[in-house]
């Protein structure tokens, strides 16, 4: 794949670029943030709704804290959305870096009370260390299949190709950070003009909350310990992407020496491979 084929594979017209990623991935937002410094963009596009943009943005001012947004989005309670506002989600990375540059942002995801996100298999993002995010994407492409008229999916895509529309009609150069999964049925929908859904159920007002340490395990796309040592990364401003392995052996290193400080009997049985 030459460099030029490279460029134009993610644009969708000459004002948007489309950037697929995996969503919970630390190793994306390596590609975000490369991709949103090396361009000059004057807005950030996310399929996010647009009842989430005030509560999202208030969670990322109160980061490293990890916060949940949820959001009712029936009379009954039953379907609830939420938003994880934690440093390693790749959209939750772009909207930072959008934020901290004042730049707009705009909210475009689809609000469906009976949406549920495609569960596909991914190859380790890892992988982005030395492949490109479009060689990436493409290997992920071959294996899908499109969304069946109708469905939750294929609804999402039309709507997202029809607020890309009116978003380029409002500035120069969108970048929109998307699932891997959804970007090459939003760019058919870009490009055939697919009628979109008219219908978009409100959600209830989204409130937030701070998560229980206990559940951070859960939480976090990452492990605890090596969300920390990407935070710790970025506020000293030393290079983070290589913290999928270092941070690994980091992590290994410090149980050791928590566990000899507690029982220092142990130490002659603490061997690497064990």
């Amino acid at each position: 794949m030459n460099p030029e084929s490279n460029q134009s594979l993610f644009r969708l017209s000459e004002r948007i670029v489309c950037l697929p990623v995996v969503h919970g991935s630390a190793d994306c937002t390596f590609v975000v943030r490369d991709r949103w410094l090396d361009g000059s963009f004057d807005c950030l596009a996310v399929p996010l709704p647009q009842a989430f943009q005030i509560p999202v943005e208030q969670a990322i001012a109160e980061l490293p804290t990890p916060i949940a947004v949820t959001g009712q989005m029936d009379d009954d309670g039953v379907h609830l959305a939420m938003v994880p506002v934690e440093p390693c989600q790749p959209v939750i990375r772009s909207l930072a870096l959008a934020m901290s540059e004042r730049k707009p942002r705009a909210f475009i995801g689809f609000s469906d009370v009976n949406y549920r996100a495609p569960r596909s298999g991914f190859p380790d993002a890892y992988a982005l260390d030395t492949l490109s995010p479009e060689a990436f994407a493409v290997g992920v492409m071959t294996s899908q299949s499109p969304p069946a008229p109708g469905s939750q999916q294929d609804r999402e895509v039309r709507h997202l190709a029809f607020s890309l529309h009116r978003l380029e009609l409002e500035h120069e150069n969108i970048l929109f950070v998307c699932s891997v999964l959804d970007w090459p049925w939003v760019k058919r929908a870009f490009d055939n003009r697919a009628p979109y859904p008219t219908e978009d159920p409100p959600i209830w007002s989204p409130t937030s909350c701070r998560v229980n340490r206990e559940s951070l395990s859960f939480f976090l796309s990452e492990l605890p310990f090596i969300t920390r040592l990407y935070n710790k990364r970025r506020a000293t401003h030393f290079e983070e992407s290589s913290l999928s392995i270092d941070g690994i052996k980091e992590l290994m290193l410090t149980a050791r020496d928590r566990l000899l400080a507690r029982r220092p009997r142990l130490k002659r049985r603490v061997t690497p491979q064990a």
